[in-house]
This record gives C-alpha cells, sequence and structure tokens, in this order.
C-alpha cells in the first residue's frame, strides 16, 4: 500500500488535536469536595448532570482521547511508511491512505478546537474562583458566601457557558469535516452511526441540563442571599451570555 509522501498541513493537526483533548479533559475535572444530602436538599430532587456524574466524566475522557489518539495514530501512520502503519490504517480506516488524505485542519475543526481550549481555561478560572463553593451537584454548602467577583461578575453561570461551548465545539472536533470520524468511514457503519447518535445525544441533554440549572441555581441563592443576591443580579444581569441571556 502506498504512502502519503507529505501531508504537513495535516500533521499540524496533531499538538492541536493533543491540546483540546487537553482542555476537554481540564473541563471535567472533578475539583470539588465530597457533598452530602443536606447541603443539596435545597434544591430537590438531584438533576440529570449529579445523578450521572461520574459516567459523564468517565464518558467524556474516553471519547475526548480515543478519539485525539486514533485521529493522531492515522495521521502519523499516513507519514511514517512502515508494516506497521499499514495495519494502523487498515485497523483505524476504510480505505486506508486515501481516508487519512481527508484528515486535515477544517475551519470546522478550528471553530471547535477554539471552543474545547475556551471551556477548559474558563472552567479552571471558576474552579479556582469559586474554591470550596465549587461542585458538580447543586449544593448550598456550609457557612456558603455569594462569589461575584472574576467571571462571575460578566455572567452569574460562566462555568455553564463554558460547558455548553465546550461541547459544541466537541461535536465539531470530533464529527465535522476533516476529522477521524468524518473521514475513516466509521459513520458508513451501524457502529459509528449509533456512537454519533449516542455521543451528540449526550452533549445535547447535558447542555439542556445545565441551561435549565441556571433558573433553579438562582432561586435558591436569591433565597439564600436576598438583598446581595439582588445587587449582584443588578450588577451581572445575565445568566450565560452578555447582552442575550
Amino acid at each position: 500500500m502506498a504512502m502519503l509522501s507529505t501531508h504537513s498541513l495535516a500533521l499540524h493537526k496533531i499538538p492541536l488535536l493533543i491540546l483540546g483533548a487537553i482542555g476537554g479533559h481540564i473541563s471535567v475535572l472533578e475539583l470539588q469536595t465530597s457533598t452530602d444530602a443536606k447541603e443539596r436538599q435545597k434544591y430537590g430532587k438531584d438533576d440529570f448532570v449529579t445523578i450521572a456524574r461520574h459516567y459523564l466524566v468517565m464518558k467524556y475522557k474516553v471519547v475526548l482521547w480515543a478519539t485525539a489518539i486514533s485521529e493522531t495514530l492515522v495521521l502519523l501512520a499516513a507519514n511514517l511508511p512502515s508494516s506497521l502503519s499499514q495495519r494502523v490504517l487498515e485497523f483505524l480506516t476504510s480505505n486506508g491512505v486515501d481516508s487519512a488524505s481527508r484528515v486535515q485542519v477544517t475551519p470546522a475543526f478550528l471553530v471547535g478546537f477554539s471552543f474545547v481550549v475556551f471551556c477548559g481555561i474558563t472552567r479552571l478560572v471558576c474552579f479556582r474562583t469559586l474554591g470550596r463553593h465549587f461542585t458538580y451537584s447543586l449544593t448550598v454548602r456550609e457557612n456558603h458566601k455569594l462569589i461575584t467577583s472574576g467571571p462571575y461578575s460578566v455572567v452569574r453561570h460562566p462555568a455553564y457557558t463554558a460547558s455548553v461551548v465546550g461541547n459544541i465545539g466537541m461535536a465539531l472536533v470530533h464529527l465535522g469535516s476533516g476529522s477521524w470520524w468524518a473521514t475513516s468511514g466509521a459513520l458508513e457503519t451501524l457502529t459509528g452511526r449509533v456512537f454519533a447518535i449516542i455521543w451528540l445525544t449526550t452533549l445535547v441533554t447535558v447542555s439542556i441540563s445545565l441551561i435549565a440549572r441556571t433558573q433553579k441555581e438562582d432561586r435558591v441563592l436569591k433565597q439564600e442571599f436576598g438583598p446581595q443576591w439582588d445587587k449582584w443580579a443588578g450588577q451581572t444581569p445575565y445568566r450565560l451570555v452578555p447582552g442575550v441571556y
């Protein structure tokens, strides 16, 4: 099987794939301290993200790294001819070098990559700003303080904004034009299509759940902090997107 003599543009994609995976990984790091039922009771029943948190975190990490590693291996195999490279291409693509040649840095990938990196950086800043108050579960902690500085002076729920943006980015990186999934032939198989549907459904469901959280969180924090929350809401009127929502 012939190998590509050079595919330098695609090779430039490798560090972006790794950086994107790192950004996505950071965005789902469980940096919170543990919570108990008493701290969560003011929010009523646990929502989907709280209930499925451990499963979702593991799924995100597996998909992020499996996809980044697979695409990296395809690009390296296409540029480093050997019997091993040939086996890698035969295993990870349906048409070998022809499929690998279509793995490219596309506008869809660049937008998705930017979104995922934005998500990782923003959520890391939110983690550090909230400190012990950051939790994946909707929680009012003992001696809870209302944090209104840093990204929380721009919108009231910046970590959720970052997550939704990151989910859009992951869909573009993993399934958009020029991606391994789009070029390898995987989406032409039943298994590949089922995976894509499940992954997209997960990203959409998590995003909708996080947007829905903002109303419940605002209501409970308003009850908890009263005038202090009212002042913050007056200064920071938007939940997720400045000037929009």
